[in-house]
């Protein structure tokens, strides 16, 4: 469970970097300021219908790649949010979140429960 929450952990951190660096760069209004803004925000929807599919057909390398680049796929979707919000809100719900993961890690790691 150790390496389940350390993965999510860091495809958390890996969606909100690219969500910063999407939404503070000129990605933000080539892709906000365009159509191209459905493509990112519903990207990570068809990506899931799509491993919905798939899940019985993959190996674990596969499945494991095609979270990471799920992980980005959110990031990019998520870039609106940076626009929306105060970068100092969104970065302290994503390491409010992260520290969760990392604190139910450990204490899943140290007491044996789940």
């Amino acid at each position: 469970m150790q390496r389940v929450f350390n993965y999510m952990g860091g495809g958390l951190a890996l969606t909100g970097l690219i969500a910063y660096i999407v939404a503070n760069t000129a990605l933000a209004g080539i892709v906000f300021g365009t159509p191209l803004k459905w493509v990112a925000m519903l990207s990570p929807l068809v990506f899931l219908i799509y491993m919905q599919v798939k899940i019985n057909t993959i190996t674990a390398a596969q499945a494991q790649t095609r979270f990471w680049i799920f992980c980005g796929l959110m990031g990019f979707s998520m870039a609106a949010l940076f626009l929306v919000f105060t970068n100092a809100s969104v970065a302290r719900a994503f390491f409010i979140t992260g520290a969760t993961f990392g604190a139910m890690s450990l204490y899943g790691y140290t007491t044996k429960k789940t």
